[in-house]
């Protein structure tokens, strides 16, 4: 089976989803300063 074609749209999905993940905190970093002071 060639399991290389399922790997670059799996990456592809990955990667999307990550930098939608770091969107949406950097977005909420900035409209919400109430929770700046905040940590992982």
């Amino acid at each position: 089976f060639a399991w290389w074609i399922s790997l670059f749209p799996g990456a592809l999905i990955l990667i999307t989803v990550l930098c939608l993940n770091l969107l949406g905190e950097w977005l909420q970093d900035r409209l919400d300063p109430r929770l700046s002071g905040r940590t992982l």
